[in-house]
């Protein structure tokens, strides 16, 4: 090269070095539109939309928060863009006073899911810098097309799940703690929507709004005390997720979900379709008293014929076959008098075919995990263990010691997972349990790699295990979702509670056992490995009908897991099913009720629904397996009854059945909870559905509130009426509507509407045709039926009028969805 070449050269290099940089950037996954904007040195979110539905949930740019750490003032220097796979944009920026070097990581994935956000700051001075607790990892302001419904979920270690859903009011302000499993959803009815997670076991979210409740702010908090960094060390703000989506609050968490299987989740149990591995707790089932735990005299025999049963994992708890903890002193380390020929419980259980668990709680030896060494001995303590052939699975804990068993500061958090990734990384057949107080921890952090989590410690209840799976499923991955069912009355509905997820089980051998510890293996592990779940029925109550969907779009089959613990609750049901392709074709099989075997298309399913009959008597279940089969028969749907239910004042009640005086007195509006309602534990309603019917392409719309009470309550017990659970929606000045639908919310009988309530006055229907008596403009009728929008939509088959009109004392015929209005005119 001749010496004009180099000087022409090294000026393009000088010159492009001078080039301004871009000051925006735009990342994109198949679901979310993310643009940055550059300011100033000041960073901004301009725009996150959904590709498709290019709704702006920006109300305004809004400024990304950087550290605001003592008296420094950020300056830009430099972007750098990576898109060999995906998009990663990296920003840098420093301080001068104090000395700080901070690097902002945006990136995108390809396929489903949010853009995420990972700050890291050195600290370059010559002293220690202190982060405070008021630190925001993200913050934004938005606006919204309609009414905006928040969606939250707690962890729940032990008891009843709990769901949380609000419709976002004026100047309301939420907050969530480290109870709540990290991840919220924002949506408005069931045309799309928005939602924010974040990679951490503490703090939580703030939500805001102020007189225009469809304006309003997030702010992300996960850091909940002042933390010091010495000169050279890094501090880091844990992830944010930012996400859009298209759909309802289903739709929502599946894509969240499907991303983070794809992307995120433990790479062990990702990769390898044998996992996770059916568990169950050490027991002697050789003799009929079966005696728990394990001891270094137990036969090889022992081992042996709990892998006969067809579990693949064994797992030794605290306490051993000796009535004490295997381990004393805190320093897991075993008794040598009851383990005189070595510690050979992972040697034995390996020659039967099984993998070890092994629980070790606490902290070894008592070591304070907020500090270096605490880490650092932990971690050493764990590695030789592990190395000595002690167990495949680390189980932890936190009963069994003073200070930091589990992440409850922010050093606890950066050190266990620092030991997690120290395992991870260096023992390829490592794995990892998450039992800490049964499922106290449920960041995603710690998703990211667990193997799986006690999901609930209230092992002998298998309806508050359900509550657990639908209200953690929102968020995360229904594989990772463990049970800890044990022995109860009723069996089939324990070990089919327990195979919604991965199971753990205590040990039996039946072949009720064998029969569910195969279907698991077989037909629902490979459904779960990067499963959508659909809450197609309210959360279980321990007496009505109860169940979820899974759908895993990858192999084309699903599963559909019901459940009727009471007695007295109706045997027969239409089950609406979610998430498949409308011009599909499925064939879905029943594990039990062998003649509602049949194949329908898609559309069939979400619209009419299955009927499933039979299920009588308490404890009734039922699991339908769903698979895609494109060139099978379609069979003819059954005659479903349509449910019709007079007037209140007609039925004949029983002794002890007493209705509420707001009802007798016609002062309060009912609807039927059996299909289209949720509450929450209390029994207070959390959302309802309207009574329209659907077509193919449309789904339930939630209808809203309009002069009724924050949270109408769920009447249930003696206020049942024939078998209906009702909802009060209270006393109001108006007597505003709300809809009521026949037991079961059967389209074909949504023309069979009626008031429920005394004769206390004329009723009023919305009906087709010209009307007679008095007239409504829409927005009059519109708030009425709860949000109901009547504007010419076709719902099964009947064309309602762009304003419809009230009719006096007639029952309209035909199908479609009618307005109720008050009692008394």
């Amino acid at each position: 090269m001749n010496a004009l070449a180099s000087a022409l050269l090294a000026a393009l290099a000088v010159a492009a070095q001078a080039a301004p940089q871009p000051t925006t950037w735009t990342l994109a996954t198949a679901d979310t539109e993310l643009t940055l904007g550059l300011r100033d040195a000041a960073l901004t979110v301009t725009s996150l939309r959904h590709p498709g539905q290019r709704w702006n949930w920006l109300a305004a740019p809004t400024r990304v928060p950087l550290p605001a750490v003592g008296t420094a003032v950020w300056r830009f220097r430099g972007a750098a863009e990576d898109r060999t796979q995906g998009q990663v944009l990296t920003l840098r920026f420093d301080s001068a006073e104090p000395a700080l070097e901070l690097t902002s990581v945006w990136r995108a994935w390809p396929g489903p899911g949010p853009v995420e956000n990972e700050v890291t700051v050195v600290n370059r001075s010559a002293g220690d810098v202190v982060f405070p607790a008021t630190l925001a990892a993200a913050q934004v302001a938005l606006r919204a097309d309609g009414a905006v419904t928040l969606h939250r979920a707690r962890k729940t270690n032990v008891g009843v799940g709990e769901v949380f859903v609000d419709e976002i009011g004026a100047n309301a302000a939420y907050a969530t703690d480290n109870s709540i499993i990290p991840f919220i959803l924002l949506g408005v009815g069931e045309k799309h929507g928005a939602y924010f997670g974040f990679e951490w076991e503490l703090g939580g979210f703030r939500v805001n709004s102020g007189a225009n409740p469809r304006e309003f702010g997030v702010a992300v908090h996960p850091v909940t005390e002042n933390v010091t960094r010495a000169p050279g060390a890094t501090f880091l703000v844990p992830s944010v997720y930012y996400g859009t989506y298209q759909g309802d609050l289903d739709d929502g968490s599946n894509r969240f979900k499907r991303w983070f299987w794809n992307h995120k989740i433990t790479r062990s149990l990702h990769d390898h379709a044998d996992e996770p591995w059916s568990e169950v707790c050490m027991q002697d089932i050789t003799t009929p008293s079966g005696s728990a735990g394990v001891v270094g005299g137990t036969p090889q025999s022992v081992y042996d014929r709990l892998a006969a049963t067809g579990v693949e994992c064994v797992k030794m708890d605290f306490w051993d076959g000796s009535g004490q903890g295997w381990y004393t002193n805190r320093d897991w380390m075993y008794h040598r008098e009851v383990w005189p020929n070595g510690f050979d419980f992972a040697a034995k259980a390996h020659r039967a075919g099984l993998k070890a668990s092994l629980y070790m709680g606490g902290t070894y030896n008592d070591v304070d995990l907020t500090t270096i060494a605490g880490r650092d001995a932990e971690l050493e303590a764990v590695l030789s263990r592990y190395d000595q052939g002690w167990f495949d699975m680390w189980r932890t804990d936190l009963y069994t010691a003073p200070r930091e068993p589990m992440p409850q500061t922010y050093e606890g958090v950066t050190n266990f997972l620092h030991i997690q990734d120290r395992l991870i990384a260096s023992r390829p057949g490592y794995r990892y349990e998450n039992c800490c107080n049964g499922g106290t921890y449920k960041g995603f952090a710690i998703c990211r790699r667990m193997t799986y989590c006690t999901m609930n410690d209230d092992d002998h209840n298998p309806w508050r295990t359900r509550t657990t799976y639908y209200s953690n499923s929102y968020a995360i991955n229904p594989v990772q979702l463990k049970s800890d069912i044990g022995a109860g009355p009723d069996p089939t509905t324990l070990f089919r509670s327990a195979i919604m997820g991965p199971i753990l089980t205590w040990a039996f051998d039946t072949p009720l056992y064998r029969e569910h510890i195969a279907l698991y293996k077989r037909k629902q592990r490979p459904i779960l490995r990067g499963a959508n779940v659909y809450h197609i029925l309210p959360m279980a109550d321990g007496a009505n009908w109860d169940g979820l969907e899974f759908y895993n779009p990858d192999i084309r089959r699903g599963s559909v897991f019901l459940f009727k613990p009471g007695e007295d609750v109706p045997d027969s049901r239409v089950i609406r099913l979610k998430g498949l392709e409308p011009k599909g074709v499925y064939t879905l099989t029943f594990q039990d009720r062998k003649p509602l075997n049949c194949v329908r298309t898609g559309a069939q399913l979400r619209t009419n629904g299955i009927y499933v009959t039979g299920m009588t008597g308490a404890n009734a279940s039922e699991i339908i397996w769903i698979e895609e089969t494109p060139k099978a028969k379609l069979t003819p749907e059954p005659a479903v009854p349509r449910a019709v239910v007079p007037k209140l004042t007609s039925l004949p009640l029983r002794a002890d059945q007493q209705l509420p005086e707001a009802l007798r007195q016609g002062l309060t509006f009912w609807v039927d909870a059996n299909q289209n309602v949720g509450a929450d534990a209390t029994g207070h309603v959390q959302l309802w559905k309207d009574a329209r019917d659907t077509a193919p392409s449309d789904t339930h719309p939630r209808a809203r509130q309009w002069s009724a009470p924050a949270r109408p309550v769920l009447v249930t017990g003696g206020a049942e009426v024939n078998g209906l659970r009702l909802v009060d929606f209270g006393k109001s000045a108006r007597r505003s509507g709300a809809l009521r639908l026949p037991s079961g919310g059967l389209r074909e009988a949504a023309g069979d509407l009626v008031l429920v309530g005394p004769d206390a006055g004329p009723a009023w229907h919305a009906v087709p045709g010209r009307p007679e008596g008095r007239r409504h403009d829409h927005s009059r009728v519109d708030r009425h039926a709860g949000g109901l929008d009547h504007r010419a939509e076709r719902r099964g088959g009947l064309q309602l009028p762009a304003r419809p009109r009230l009719q006096r004392g007639r029952r309209p015929a035909g199908r479609g969805a009618h307005l109720l209005r008050a009692l008394g005119g």
